[in-house]
């Protein structure tokens, strides 16, 4: 498991891919299970500007569904959630999937130290 440092200097639990992946197919709110290619932990998180309450934001890699754009699948998938508690938590913080087809994971790699979970 990584950890790294929010900004106070508290340890924060980073998952592993294995982890991400238990993660999303434990969740009973999703029905479709995606296969993750990759997983690469983003946002204020994998920046070190992360606050005592900030989630961890993964952002997968998975094969193209047919006839949906990577931003639909993301939609899809939030809009299962009616509340907080029934989104996925790992180690106390909740967790934000988006994904992301393989011809956009450049996009990733250009924002600001995406981390790569193995």
């Amino acid at each position: 498991m990584l950890y790294l440092n929010d900004s106070a200097g508290n340890a924060i639990a980073v998952p592993s891919l294995k982890e991400v992946t238990h993660l999303l197919r434990r969740n009973l709110w999703v029905k479709r299970q995606y296969p993750i290619l990759r997983a690469y932990l983003a946002g204020s998180t994998s920046r070190g500007e992360a606050r005592p309450d900030s989630d961890l934001d993964i952002l997968l890699v998975i094969n193209p569904v047919r006839g949906k754009r990577s931003i639909s699948v993301s939609e899809q998938y939030h809009a299962r959630f009616t509340s907080d508690h029934q989104k996925p938590h790992f180690a106390g913080r909740q967790v934000d999937f988006q994904f992301y087809y393989p011809d956009e994971e450049s996009r990733i790699l250009k924002m600001k130290n995406p981390i790569l979970l193995a």
